[in-house]
Order: structure tokens, then sequence, then C-alpha cells
């Protein structure tokens, strides 16, 4: 934190939980999600 520029915005986010779940097959249809959505995956 001290070497950074002050002059540049800095955001700190910390999701310890929340951005989890267990897996649940299916789950993605459920919500309205298609694989024919998906546009590209990353490598």
């Amino acid at each position: 934190m001290a070497q950074r520029d002050p002059e540049k915005p800095f955001c700190f986010w910390y999701g310890a939980r929340e951005p989890h779940r267990a897996y649940e097959y299916g789950s993605s249809s459920r919500y309205g999600k298609k694989l024919t959505d998906i546009d590209s995956v990353p490598s």
C-alpha cells in the first residue's frame, strides 16, 4: 500500500464466502442460462 500511486483509484473487495455455493447439477438452466448463451470460454 505504501508504494501505490495516490493519484490512481484504489478498491479493495473481500469476498470470503458470498460468491461461493455448493455445486448443484442443472442449477444454471433453472435460472434461465443456456450453453448456447456462452460466446467464449477462456483457455
